[in-house]
């Protein structure tokens, strides 16, 4: 096995059915909520992906900002 890291997210709505036109707005309303939750959660981590990708990583500390 690799030395590669995974993680998965999972968000369900139980009690509803993508086959009830009467539950499509209360399950879009659902992932809506969760995909914004979802951006914000995730806003940082990929602002600090993106300058180890830009810098390199031997240049990033994570944490800190870069003022270079």
């Amino acid at each position: 096995m690799n030395d590669m890291k995974t993680s998965r997210i999972k968000c369900e709505k139980s009690g509803l059915s993508i086959f009830e036109n009467d539950d499509w707005p209360e399950m879009v309303n659902f992932l809506i909520d969760v995909i914004i939750r979802l951006e914000k959660a995730l806003q940082v981590p990929i602002k600090e992906v993106n300058k180890i990708l830009k810098n390199g990583i031997e240049n990033i500390h994570i944490g800190e900002e870069n003022n270079a």
